[in-house]
């Protein structure tokens, strides 16, 4: 226990209990919505390339034209997905560094923006990859109509 804690301070006990609490439902909430995406583009991608190799002998021009777009959507989707697996790594371990009763929030000591990095940086990639992967999506749908 802390200096804090051992002496007793009113409200650090409890206000370590709702950090706990707010870092379980934040890692909770940011998993479901990683999986959620994931899951959306995957099948996006993936229903349209199966539906591109399924025409193949009939149209095979079509599969040429847009079946490679869908196979990068389907690639970008799970590297996104692993991307936000990192990202939530990090804030995960952020967090717990912050809300651990020797350093954190609980004893006063305040964060910087650089402790923020590693998690901002691996957001900002799982947001490009996700949109990069909707675009492959949407340029290899507009390739199969004009093939």
């Amino acid at each position: 226990m802390t200096d804090k804690l051992a002496k007793g301070v009113p409200g650090t006990e409890k206000s370590y209990e709702d950090l706990m609490k707010t870092s379980y439902a934040a890692r909770d909430s940011a998993a479901a919505i990683a999986r959620w995406i994931m899951a959306s583009l995957l099948a996006v991608n993936g229903g349209a390339e199966a539906a591109v190799l399924s025409a193949l002998d009939k149209a095979p021009a079509v599969a040429r034209a847009a079946g490679p777009w869908f196979v990068i959507g389907l690639i970008l989707a799970v590297a996104g997905g692993m991307c936000s697996w990192m990202a939530l790594r990090s804030l995960i371990s952020h967090i717990d560094e912050h809300v651990d009763h020797n350093k954190g929030l609980v004893c006063g000591e305040q964060s910087t923006d650089s402790d923020w990095n590693g998690a901002t940086v691996f957001a900002l990639l799982v947001a490009l990859l996700f949109v990069a992967s909707l675009v492959c999506f949407g340029v290899g749908s507009i390739a199969a109509v004009r093939a």
